[in-house]
């Protein structure tokens, strides 16, 4: 249909038509977008279309493509923003937005709602990592924002700064570093959206309280090839909280395949390590606390489910938490936080560092309450310890330790189930511990639980098994699709594929370098779905192939190649399964890692 028909139906329907036909192009008026130009590029970092004014509903053509670079440019050459909204009570509907830094940036726009946008195509850092070695230069540092340093360094598919009551729901995010940026955002509602396989973060938070997320998939949120090394996350993850973000609900929502399921971190302000008070009483307290972290399918994260950071009052309540690389749940003097009625599988197996790995693994924390929650085949159900020396996070001269209690003390521990777990539970250094009614089963007598000898001397029996000033949150759950458990035919951390931009997606066939590269080159093939396969080379011979398959049954190829001769050094590999789908991959011998 051409844009002049288009634009003529529109009319007739009563909605004003805008054709876009040129960047920087400003709406001052409710209107129906249709874009006519193939690319256009934001010009000086002000947004290639600028939404003006208040209460102003804005709707992109279901076919608009808003994009800000060619379709071939490298995604870390990016740049932009595609639109920019600066009113209260804006509605942006529809259309896909590609090719830049940041397809949306709203600031000050309170009550703000974005509906059924798609975000793909945005930018994204080159990954440096390889299956083989990790490399530093994959570290996200998520640590400073007050000066939009997250906007400007990583970019994001939706960025909103100083608002309240702000609506972000139906919207998809793929091919993107991050999906959602909230700074300084307060009492907003994010749901029923799907920002997935990306190179972030799903959706980050800096001080920013108060807001719901529910009936969200965050899966893929990954970067680096940590799990294949040594579980190292990058900084990724599906949900970040920082800087004193407080009060947040994240509920009914997938966030699986992570560098980290969800990390929730006090901030360096909160700590103390920037903008130092001589006020020591300011820090009491201080951090992201009190968020609820409910019925979420937190799983095969390459680092922890859920990590907890100097943070106050966190209610971890009925999760399925299971396959995490190191732990379900760690915490770093975490105090306060309720633990109860969640399930936790198989995490621990794979720890990276032999210190902290299990279901439950806390340090230096007082006063949390482990709860009614299952442990199973876990490598260990329950570890709390005090260490005076963490390495993790070693006792720096900062204020948030004079103002805050600092050992493990005041921890109960009630009514779990701990069944087939390596060990049970190992309690070392604590003063003030209360224990009752937990049970063991499957489990030889010295490895159902290990105590210190302090820890011997102070353990006593818990008497009242209810939780002072807790209770049960029933917050409103705003969406209704059902996110967790849709990935299930990728469970497993070997489903995480790390290829030049982020994490594979599953859609089509790949092939990736599982090797340093030489005169001989292995490579690991995913997405045929064919068992037997017939490979075409073209520059190359084929030396070795081996058919494997990942653990939920997805085809692997293995090959090995060689050169055909000295002054050949390009080559092609081309393959097609029984259903038509294909491979084609292009190298060089001679190539850089």
């Amino acid at each position: 249909m051409s844009a002049t028909w288009l634009a003529a139906l529109l009319l007739w329907a009563g909605l004003p038509v805008v054709e876009v036909d040129r960047a920087p192009f400003e709406i001052r008026e409710s209107s129906r977008v249709i874009i006519t130009a193939e690319t256009l590029a934001d010009p000086d970092g002000r947004g290639a279309i600028r939404i003006i004014g208040d209460g102003l509903t804005i709707e992109l053509d279901d076919d608009a493509v808003l994009r800000g670079a060619a379709a071939d440019t490298d995604p870390d050459q990016m740049t932009g923003i595609g639109i920019v909204i600066t009113g209260e009570d804006v509605t942006l509907r529809g259309g896909t937005i590609s090719g830049y830094k940041v397809g949306v940036h709203a600031r000050g726009a309170d009550r703000l709602t974005i509906e059924g946008v798609t975000l793909r195509d945005n930018f994204r850092e080159r990954l440096f990592s390889k299956p083989w070695r990790e490399d530093e230069r994959d570290r996200l540092e998520w640590r400073q924002n007050d000066d939009g340093e997250w906007m400007r360094r990583y970019g994001g598919g939706i960025v909103v700064e100083d608002a309240s009551g702000v609506t972000i729901r139906n919207v998809r995010v793929r091919e993107t570093q991050n999906g959602i940026l909230f700074d300084r955002v307060h009492e907003s509602r994010v749901y029923d959206n799907d920002a997935s396989f990306l190179s972030g973060w799903g959706i980050a938070l800096w001080r920013s309280s108060g807001n719901t997320i529910s009936h969200n998939a965050f899966d893929f949120c990954v970067r680096g090839d940590g799990h294949r090394v040594d579980n190292r996350g990058h900084g990724a993850a599906a949900v970040l909280l920082t800087e004193q973000s407080s009060q947040n609900v994240v509920a009914i929502n997938s966030l699986t395949h992570g560098g980290a399921g969800i990390i929730c971190d006090a901030g360096d302000e909160a700590v103390g390590r920037t903008n130092p008070r001589d006020d020591t009483g300011w820090y009491a307290e201080r951090g992201s606390n009190e968020n609820v972290l409910l019925l979420n399918e937190i799983a095969d994260a390459i680092t922890y489910g859920i990590e907890l950071s100097f943070c106050r009052g966190t209610m971890i309540l009925r999760n399925q938490i299971n396959r995490n690389a190191t732990a379900g749940v760690r915490g770093r003097f975490a105090h306060g936080s309720v633990i109860m009625r969640n399930e936790l599988e198989a995490n621990g197996l794979a720890p990276a560092d032999g210190r902290t790995p299990g279901a439950i693994a806390l340090s230096n924390g007082s006063e949390n309450h482990i709860r009614q929650t299952w442990s199973k085949r876990n490598s260990v159900g329950l570890s709390i310890w005090s260490d005076p020396n963490d390495p993790d996070h070693p006792r720096e001269d900062l204020p948030w330790f004079m103002a805050n209690p600092t050992e493990a003390t005041g921890n109960t521990i009630g009514s779990n189930r701990f069944e087939e777990d390596g060990l049970g539970m190992r309690l070392d250094r604590l003063a003030e511990t209360a224990i009752r009614g937990n049970e063991f089963f499957e489990f030889e007598d010295d490895t159902m639980m290990v105590m210190d000898e302090h820890t011997q001397q102070t353990v006593r029996r818990l008497s009242d098994p209810s939780i002072p000033g807790f209770t049960w949150p029933s917050p409103p759950l705003p969406g209704v699709k059902e996110p967790r458990f849709q990935r299930t035919p990728l469970r497993g951390r070997d489903h995480i594929v790390m290829l030049e931009w982020g994490p594979y997606d599953w859609s089509r066939p790949v092939a990736r370098r599982s090797q340093p590269p030489a005169d001989r080159l292995e490579y690991e093939v995913y997405g045929l779905k064919s068992e037997s396969i017939d490979f075409d080379l073209t520059g190359a011979r084929l030396l070795m192939h081996e058919h494997d398959r990942t653990s939920a049954g997805h085809h692997v190829h293995r090959l090995v190649i060689e050169r055909v001769s000295d002054a050949e050094a390009s080559y092609r590999i081309r393959a097609e399964d029984d259903e038509g789908n294909r491979l084609e991959h292009a190298g060089r011998f001679d190539a850089a890692e």
